[in-house]
């Protein structure tokens, strides 16, 4: 795990639970507090950085962790001098104390939340392209709806998991759901091809699928990205498109069509703003097929009751954030 991501986690769960002394070695006698102890331990990657989070000695969070053991009658952790390592049975009690420590903390911020609004963090995964033309434009409307709620977004491609990684919020392509997960719908984008005016007024309007042919296509790395879907004949048909450029990065293509370099096939959660505005315009709506892709807000179960995390999941619901 991210350790600044964990330390964050750690430090937020501290100060809500400071004033019931979650964090004293007293405390921590009980299997509550030892929980909280194990989990930073494995999340700091040791128990030196563990006792930062947690305001202890590295040697008083070793005893609550070797107590804890002695009381469940098994090793959770293996320790090196360089290193420390889940066990089989440590891997499956780190996930039974997450849920545990985030049922408590639901427990606290449901009654705390009974005569006041939604305050505190959400942690929210996201990626980069939907981060930057989709959820970023709308945190100030946000805001001011939820003024005491603050929001860390983690920004990345790679797919995230709010069961066992230290976010709140997913926010991913979706359409099915995973056991454990709450699901909110955020709506359906849709794929687009699409080209600046100037390069279509300078290369020609492309009709049919083999005009393709003679275009500049700016395509996504991967397999699969190079073949674009048309609808020929009454059946869909694989185009194979050529072009100067490939990436991994879709704001990098966004920003190259933009340029009057080519032509595209992207999301509209990423050609929307530009589509409108009109320095993209779309092209073959009649034949394209788009590939109609759900798009969903993950939360684990039970934490989308949190007060703060369905005051944001209930506004990117109602906003319609694909539009």
């Amino acid at each position: 795990m991210d350790k600044d991501a964990s330390e964050t986690e750690f430090r937020s769960f501290k100060d809500r639970m400071d004033r019931e002394a979650y964090t004293t070695p007293r405390h921590f006698a009980g299997i509550t507090g030892a929980m909280a102890a194990f989990v930073a331990v494995v999340d700091a990657g040791s128990f030196a950085g563990a006792a930062i989070w947690l305001d202890m000695t590295p040697s008083a969070v070793s005893k609550v962790v070797s107590r804890l053991e002695s009381r469940l009658g098994v090793r959770l952790l293996t320790r090196t001098t360089r290193r420390i390592a889940l066990t089989d049975a440590g891997g499956v009690f780190l996930h039974h104390a997450r849920v545990t420590l985030d049922a408590a903390e639901t427990a606290v911020s449901q009654v705390a939340a009974l005569g006041d609004e939604p305050s505190g963090r959400v942690r929210v995964s996201v990626g980069s392209a939907y981060a930057k033309h989709q959820l970023v434009p709308r945190l100030p409307a946000f805001h001011s709806l939820h003024p005491k709620v603050t929001i860390e977004l983690n920004v990345s491609d790679a797919l995230v998991d709010p069961r066992f990684d230290a976010v709140d919020v997913a926010i991913r392509p979706g359409g099915s759901l995973t056991p454990g997960l709450h699901l909110t719908s955020l709506g359906t984008a849709v794929r687009f091809l699409c080209a600046s005016p100037a390069y279509l007024q300078r290369k020609g309007v492309p009709r049919t699928p083999d005009d393709l042919a003679f275009h500049n296509c700016l395509v996504m790395s991967g397999a699969g990205f190079e073949r674009w879907p048309f609808r020929v004949s009454g059946r869909v048909r694989d185009i194979e498109v050529i072009g100067s450029v490939r990436a991994d990065n879709a704001d990098m293509l966004l920003d190259l069509a933009l340029a009057d370099h080519g032509i595209v096939r992207l999301l509209d959660t990423i050609v929307g703003p530009p589509l409108r505005k009109g320095r993209l315009v779309s092209i073959m709506e009649d034949v394209h097929v788009g590939d109609h892709q759900p798009v969903d807000a993950l939360v684990r179960r039970g934490r989308e009751i949190v007060p703060r995390i369905s005051a944001l999941l209930s506004f990117l619901r109602d906003d319609q954030v694909l539009s």
